[in-house]
């Protein structure tokens, strides 16, 4: 196999370890001088070859430098089982961030049945509508939702969806206080079920 190439005159012949031909244009290395990988290397016309044949492509068998790697390689390693997405594991000594939906006032509002933990109304100024909230929730997912209005009473309009277990859901706000409902989803009834619900005296 032809390995090498070259302009330089030089006779034809063998030379030893490799033999020149085409009026010293190639010079081919013997087989017994170089192991198959080793020529299979020296074969290759381009860096991004000798990488495929070493094993070493980047993006494929080797990740390519990211400033996040130095990043990440100064961060000391967590004790403990990693996290996995889909594993069954129990959690120690965690705290958990609640994901807040908050808006001023509204006529109407949908809270987001997989990422909303919390919807709150601060200083609610109109009648208020409370959508069916979007998206798949799972069983015994929670949802907190915290109306209080500017000062005057306003209406409360419930979806059909929100289901009242042993406490009422109120048909309009006190004026001026706070109001907390506490609902857990039921994916058998398919319903938000109201099991808490309390207003400032």
């Amino acid at each position: 196999m032809p390995l090498f190439k070259s302009s330089v005159g030089v006779t034809d012949g063998d030379k030893g370890d490799m033999t020149v031909t085409a009026s010293g244009a190639t010079w081919t290395i013997d087989t017994d001088v170089l192991s198959t990988a080793g020529r299979a290397l020296i074969d290759d016309t381009s860096a991004s070859a000798q990488r495929t044949t070493l094993g070493l492509a980047i993006g494929s068998d080797v990740q390519a430098f990211d400033s996040d790697l130095t990043t990440w390689a100064g961060k000391a390693a967590p004790s403990g089982t990693v996290v996995g997405t889909s594993d069954t594991q129990t959690l120690t000594n965690k705290e958990h961030t609640a994901r807040v939906q908050s808006v001023t006032t509204a006529a109407s509002i949908t809270p987001d049945g997989d990422g909303d933990d919390v919807v709150q109304v601060t200083a609610l100024g109109e009648d208020l509508t409370i959508n069916a909230p979007s998206g798949a929730p799972t069983n015994g997912r929670r949802l907190m939702i915290k109306i209080k209005d500017n000062g005057i009473s306003r209406t409360l309009v419930w979806n059909v969806i929100y289901l009242a277990m042993g406490v009422t859901l109120s048909t309009s706000t006190t004026a001026g206080k706070r109001a907390r409902y506490a609902f857990i989803y039921d994916s058998t009834a398919l319903k938000w079920e109201l099991l808490a619900k309390n207003i400032e005296a």
